[in-house]
């Protein structure tokens, strides 16, 4: 358990998220446009990002800052030096990051749709507690509202793709692993319009380059050198998977099987959709957004062939940029009544995997 992080702080956190359940199981269920509900939802959204007490990262980034504010050197890009060195105020720099990165979500689910209440009532109840976790959600935000641009419907408004691409150049400073994310957002926008073979033919490919050249290729050096790179050591590695602060045991596991089985479910929801020639019913950004979750998933497996912290820390890292586009993926999907049963399923395995993610570290703040 981080210094501070105290069960009255956690269970804050707890309750939020309960309350904001409640309010997206209504948004959904009446499907009536209520703007109060909307806003308040936004709102809580923000408060939960600000205050966000349940995450290690909440209190390490209190120390990282305020290093960088004197200079020191830290695991942190320019641009949060910058942060760091513009605003004093902790709360600021949250505001900064993680608010800025919840106002171009909004603005990225604007551009889909001009509805947008549903997509951030689906993001409440599945993933959103982990963007408030990281900085890294920034950087998911700018890729995936590049990529949102670059795919506009109206191509009369060249600037619009100039935007999106300046974007997806931008998300390079804003996050080590962002390199990953724009290489999904490429796989995404390339592979959207083709057929089922495409999928097949890439994922025969893959699986071909991995047998014939799986033994010559070290993941784990992939890796470390990935690491190193980003600046990171095995000891950080290990102290995410390990997770010292809290205790490490089945409830861990428990944890992280569900939140990977979620993201999976996705995956094969989409792939099933191609095959099954839905897919193509679906609008233009369902597809793109379908497309970076199933890659994202698929490819961040990989580093699970060669069982290293190392390697683990990037299968933790990398699958994360699966979750906004999972779940925008999950609420069309489910509007459209497609294999309804398994998008349920999968939507219950989400929604069990934030509220036992969160009872679980306040429980932990208990009995540390």
């Amino acid at each position: 358990m981080e210094s501070g992080q105290t069960p009255l702080y956690v269970f804050s956190n707890v309750i939020l998220y309960l309350f904001m359940l409640v309010l997206a199981y209504k948004g959904v269920k009446s499907r009536d446009g209520d703007k109060f509900r909307y806003m308040l939802s936004v709102f809580l959204m923000f408060l939960f990002c600000e205050y966000a007490f349940w995450g290690g990262d909440y209190y390490h980034y209190i120390d990282e800052f305020k290093e960088a504010r004197l200079g020191a050197r830290v695991n942190l890009e320019p641009f949060y030096y910058w942060v760091a060195q513009t605003f004093e105020s902790y709360g600021e720099i949250r505001l900064v990051i993680w608010g800025g990165g919840l106002i171009l979500l909004l603005l990225l689910f604007r551009i889909i749709d001009k509805k947008p209440e549903n997509y951030v009532y689906t993001y409440i109840s599945t993933y959103f507690i982990w963007f408030s976790y990281a900085r890294a959600s920034l950087a998911m935000c700018v890729i995936l509202l590049g990529l949102a641009l670059i795919a506009h419907e109206n191509k009369k408004m060249l600037f619009l793709q100039i935007a999106g691409i300046a974007l997806l150049i931008a998300s390079l400073s804003l996050h080590k692993s962002a390199t990953y994310g724009v290489a999904m957002a490429a796989m995404a926008f390339v592979t959207y319009r083709f057929g089922k073979w495409v999928y097949l033919l890439l994922i025969m490919g893959m699986v071909a380059v991995l047998y014939l050249y799986g033994d010559s290729v070290d993941i784990a050096s992939i890796a470390q050198e990935h690491e190193e790179r980003m600046q990171s050591t095995v000891n950080v590695a290990r102290m995410y998977l390990e997770e010292e602060e809290r205790f490490l045991g089945m409830g861990e596991l428990v944890e992280k099987v569900l939140f990977h089985l979620s993201i999976y479910m996705v995956a094969i929801l989409y792939i099933m959709s191609v095959f099954e020639n839905k897919a193509k019913t679906f609008s233009k950004y369902t597809r793109i957004f379908g497309c970076y979750a199933f890659w994202t998933a698929l490819t961040s497996s990989v580093f699970l062939l060669d069982f290293d912290y190392n390697t683990l820390e990037m299968y933790e890292r990398f699958s994360m940029y699966a979750l906004i586009p999972a779940s925008f993926l999950l609420s069309k999907i489910y509007e459209s009544g497609y294999k309804r049963r398994f998008t349920t399923t999968t939507i219950i395995v989400a929604v069990l995997c934030s509220s036992y993610t969160l009872i679980y570290v306040y429980y932990c703040t208990l009995v540390k």
